[in-house]
């Protein structure tokens, strides 16, 4: 639904507001922040004998050229006021290390999958390697955070929830938005499909009200319900997150005690007959 765009967007008018802010964009993976780099740097780059664009025309002084406009390095304002050590905008990933690169804005975006969420190892991980970023924003600091729900323990989960000693968390706020919802006649009936295997098949085009219909129509999003199947479906397209105990698929079953259990002592192998260890 846009919404890493609009994320790019917002980056753009914390810049026009303030030309010395500092904004790190973390993603899950480089890749990921990689293009999004360049889709904020499409905004200001004009390449030569180019036309300037509207959004350029009111802006001379933060047009980019060159190869500070083409290239993936961190952004440095043309308007600044003032040297800091750090860009203007830079990215970093969860496997990157951001030590003493200080921001006035962190963007987490997406850091979030079905993989480093799956399981409690994963969680700790994941949390470890966000948690290590909080120093890096300044006292005065704000923290933008999209994303898509996995499980209800993944780290979205996490930062809304109560610590083990039931301390209220940090203040947030926070935007659901599904690609549809029920209609307030359809609300009950729906419902009781969410909790049915596969009942997001029986919905009708006539119980919803669509958020996006101009790219995610009724039939876009039944192909998708297709193609994704419904637990992804639910993830994916409706923001609803799966409790980690009503399905396996991404689950790593493999603990000590199972391996345990199909092991024996190397003087139990058979004497007979060839032996293959695999590693």
């Amino acid at each position: 639904g846009y919404k890493s765009t609009m994320e790019g967007m917002d980056v753009v008018q914390w810049m026009i507001n303030c030309p010395d802010v500092r904004v790190m964009l973390m993603t899950n993976v480089k890749d990921l922040a990689k293009s999004f780099m360049m889709e904020i740097k499409s905004y200001f780059y004009l390449p030569k004998r180019g036309v300037p664009t509207a959004f350029q025309t009111l802006f001379p002084e933060y047009i980019l050229t060159g190869i500070s406009g083409k290239s993936k390095e961190p952004i440095r304002c043309p308007a600044q006021t003032f040297n800091s050590k750090e860009p203007h905008v830079w990215i970093t990933s969860m496997d990157a290390s951001s030590t003493g690169s200080r921001c006035d804005i962190r963007k987490l975006d997406d850091v979030v999958d079905h993989k480093n969420s799956a399981d409690e190892e994963l969680r700790e991980s994941l949390k470890g390697k966000v948690g290590a970023t909080n120093n890096l924003v300044e006292g005065w600091g704000f923290t933008d955070i999209i994303g898509t729900r996995y499980f209800t323990k993944d780290w979205y989960g996490f930062r809304m929830a109560t610590d083990e000693k039931g301390n209220e968390p940090e203040p947030y706020s926070y935007l659901s938005i599904s690609a549809w919802t029920p209609k307030p006649e359809h609300k009950h009936a729906y419902e009781q499909l969410l909790t049915m295997p596969d009942g997001m098949f029986l919905v009708t085009e006539d119980m919803v009200d669509l958020w996006f219909p101009s790219k995610l129509s009724f039939s876009r999003l039944r192909s998708l319900l297709k193609e994704n199947k419904e637990r992804m479906f639910k993830n994916q397209q409706l923001n609803i997150a799966t409790d980690p105990s009503e399905i396996d698929d991404y689950i790593n079953q493999f603990d000590i005690d199972l391996l345990k259990s199909h092991t024996y002592a190397r003087t139990a192998a058979p004497k007979d007959m060839e032996i293959i260890q695999s590693w």
